[in-house]
């Protein structure tokens, strides 16, 4: 086992011996929250890409023996320092009110490692929330389920999620939506359209202006839209 730790350079061996002990700390929690998440998949994933930084640093700091065993009994008996990511990962499909109380609660608790792991597992059926000052910095975050079979487009304001449809008008407002499917209403001077994770699109009558997923389209003229489509 020595190998993962002399195998690597002196300059890694030193950041290795140096970092061991707080490293450790992080990798198990994100080992927990991945497990708390039932994310499996992006566990297995993780821990594949990881392994050899995690073992090294479970070495160095004599936790080999109980380091695995001691992930489940870690998120029981979370330290102090470990608060702060206690309920990060709120209920499956829960509305934008209980996301913000939750991000407000979690403002300035949350280390920037906890917000990096939570942050790290966006993606299929997981999305993030993260509060920004007006600074531009990240001062909380928190983790939301997508409900499973969730297809019927509904919306996630205000405002938009970097992975929603957002579509913005002349007065600068934005409105977010996420799901697949067709949804009805008015949509006046739209000057903007993001596709989000999905294609999405904007009707006008029998016209559709489509934004393919993480592209967007600005409008030369503004357009009064009455569907929007996702997909």
């Amino acid at each position: 086992m020595l190998w993962l730790l002399f195998g690597a350079s002196g300059s890694d061996q030193a950041e290795l011996l140096h970092s061991a002990p707080e490293a450790v700390m992080y990798e198990m929690k994100s080992i927990c929250m991945l497990l708390a998440a039932g994310q499996t998949r992006r566990l297995t994933d993780w821990i594949l890409m990881n392994i050899r930084r995690v073992v090294v640093h479970v070495a160095v700091t004599g936790m080999l023996a109980t380091g695995l065993a001691g992930v489940g009994a870690s998120a029981a008996t979370a330290s102090p320092a470990a608060d702060a990511s206690e309920g990060a990962v709120l209920e499956a499909g829960a509305p934008y009110e209980v996301i913000r109380e939750r991000l407000f609660a979690a403002r300035g608790s949350q280390t920037v490692a906890e917000m990096a792991a939570i942050e790290a597992m966006a993606g299929p059926g997981m999305s993030v929330e993260l509060l920004t000052e007006l600074d531009g910095s990240t001062s909380a975050a928190v983790a939301v389920p997508q409900r499973p079979g969730t297809r019927a487009i509904t919306p996630v304001g205000p405002g938009c999620s970097t992975t929603s449809a957002c579509i913005t008008n002349t007065s600068n407002i934005h409105y977010g939506y996420r799901g697949t499917g067709a949804l009805k209403g008015t949509w006046l001077n739209v000057v903007r359209l993001a596709g989000g994770d999905k294609s999405s699109g904007l009707w006008v009558g029998n016209v559709n202006y489509t934004a393919q997923p993480y592209k967007s389209r600005t409008f030369a003229r503004p357009i009064n839209a009455d569907t929007l489509t996702r997909a």
